[in-house]
């Protein structure tokens, strides 16, 4: 089965859908919500050079920082 791993952030709707749209294509999806997890926050931030979320990965690829979603 496909893994997503996904960042996200409470209260973002791109997330919602983010998560919504990997949740259909069957992925078995792991959330790490950034709100609450400060070292996951700045893992995103340094590793990853994020300033927003989601941050989404296929398989332990990194494939979307941001989504607008996805058909």
């Amino acid at each position: 089965m496909a893994k997503a791993t996904i960042y996200t952030k409470t209260g973002c709707p791109y997330s919602r859908i983010a998560l919504k749209y990997y949740n259909k294509k069957g992925f078995e999806i792991e959330e790490i919500n950034t709100s609450y997890d400060e070292i996951a926050r700045q893992k995103v931030i340094k590793e990853y050079k994020a300033d927003k979320v989601p941050v989404i990965f296929e398989n332990d690829k990194l494939v979307s920082i941001g989504f607008r979603g996805g058909g």
